[in-house]
């Protein structure tokens, strides 16, 4: 669903009149998505209400929880995977996570690092009116006026009054289209944060830098660091757990 909310996923988003045409037509397979879409939706809505009676606000409370929780699940996980890899490229960061100041700054810098929805609009383009625009936040999360260095994992640059705008501001939007999961998002990465350096130190599987992984990431509305996965890796682990 998240990649098909991209702008321009589908041609029906250049051509709405499309969307008349039946689901079973050749070329129409974002109906199949659209559909699948709707019926998500409406699980998340009615499901964890169907034990409860209904009220004259129940439709307005299950709609508002379903936005919530549909829109922070798929960012809670990008900016975790993010999160991992900063501690990867930055492992000093990782001996400081004792002092709750330190631990804000870690998680603020983990979402300026690394935009979730790092969307952009260029310079010199004729915007017709009605045009759904979607603003640079990854220009403005690592503008060298306002963050020094700024690809650069550095979250002290967030510990005392130095004026910097919080990233949380730029990474979920702002005013009517801001993001309705953005503190269950920030709250559930500080979590994350606190839970896995109180118990572990991550560290590279190989030796110095060359077991670190890249910064890529996939493209789309969302973005998702991209591991390279070792499943010979993976069976042992498993069968040392799993061991009687």
């Amino acid at each position: 669903m998240v990649s098909a909310a991209r702008p321009g996923a589908y041609l029906v988003d250049l051509f709405p009149v499309l969307k008349y045409i039946p689901e079973w037509l050749p070329g129409a397979s974002f109906q199949k998505v659209a559909r699948e879409g709707r019926e998500l939706s409406t699980k998340l809505q009615t499901k964890p209400f169907a034990t409860e009676q209904d009220s004259e606000h129940d439709t307005d409370i299950r709609a508002v929880t379903a936005v919530m929780y549909a829109t922070a699940a798929d960012t809670i996980f990008s900016s975790v995977l993010t999160f991992i890899l900063a501690m990867l490229h930055a492992p000093e960061a990782q001996k400081v996570t004792t002092q709750l100041p330190y631990l804000n700054a870690l998680v603020k810098e983990a979402l300026r690092w690394e935009l979730v929805i790092p969307l952009g609009v260029y310079n010199g383009y004729v915007i017709p009116a009605g045009t759904t625009i979607i603003a640079n936040q990854w220009g403005m999360a690592h503008d060298p006026g306002t963050y020094d260095q700024p690809y650069e994992f550095r979250p002290e640059r967030f510990l005392g009054n130095h004026g910097l705008p919080d990233p949380a501001s730029i990474a979920f939007g702002w005013g009517k289209r801001a993001c309705p999961g953005r503190y269950l998002a920030e709250d559930a990465l500080f979590l994350f944060a606190a839970m896995t350096l109180t118990c572990f130190t991550i560290s590279p599987v190989g030796k110095g830098k060359e077991g670190i992984p890249p910064r890529q990431y996939s493209d789309g509305l969302v973005t998702h660091e991209l591991f390279t996965r070792k499943p010979t890796r993976a069976l042992s682990l498993l069968f040392r757990f799993e061991a009687p």
